[in-house]
């Protein structure tokens, strides 16, 4: 993921991907993992891996079959998986939408970032920052499927702040470019499938202020 917000001149430390939003099916690779954060708690959001293969494990290891509550577990999580599907689809099918009336928002409300001297000046930097913004969207989508923030923290978040700090790029600026996001894909989803969304976005803005 090249650093949109980062200084021009700075290093990124990160692979770049040149491509731009919507030409190419390619995306900047993740953070570097450099450090831990503490995940923020689930309550039914458990991944499918884990909600079956715990499931399992636990009987296995008492040697019993699984119990009816064990089973309603792996049968909420099944039936929801169409809808997170579905809502993941939108998502990507309305990538490009969601990016750029985002990123116009972030640039009104921060037009320190796209005038001269700013960290997302000029016709390069700019198109840079709404691919960082694409790949936090894409890393929403992984949450989405798996119902759970663990694709999101392992791929993107874990060493993300550290990174950022050491590049002198501004938390906040990325933090607001995610909340846009959220404003704009909340408004193209509807009822739950808007809230389902909204917490892997909320997620990632934990995690980056």
């Amino acid at each position: 993921m090249k650093n949109c917000y980062r200084r021009p001149g700075a290093c990124g430390a990160l692979a770049q991907n040149e491509s731009a939003i919507g030409t190419a099916d390619t995306h900047p690779t993740h953070p570097p993992d450099t450090g831990h954060r503490k995940r923020r708690p689930l309550v039914s959001r458990q991944n499918c891996m884990s909600i079956v293969s715990n499931s399992i494990i636990n009987a296995d290891a008492e040697a019993r079959y699984l119990s009816p509550g064990e089973l309603d577990q792996i049968k909420s999580f099944v039936a929801g998986g169409q809808r997170r599907l579905r809502i993941a689809q939108v998502l990507a099918e309305s990538r490009e939408r969601i990016v750029k009336q985002a990123g116009g928002a972030l640039f009104q409300k921060r037009p320190d970032v796209i005038s001269p001297g700013g960290n997302a000046y000029g016709e390069e930097m700019t198109a840079s920052c709404l691919r960082d913004m694409d790949y936090y969207l894409r890393l929403v989508t992984y949450g989405v499927v798996a119902g759970d923030v663990t694709p999101i923290e392992e791929i993107g978040i874990i060493g993300a702040r550290e990174m950022y700090r050491a590049l002198g790029t501004p938390l906040e600026a990325m933090a607001e470019a995610v909340r846009e996001m959220k404003s704009v894909a909340t408004s193209i989803l509807t009822g739950g499938d808007a809230e389902e969304a909204g917490f892997y976005f909320d997620y990632v803005v934990g995690a980056l202020s």
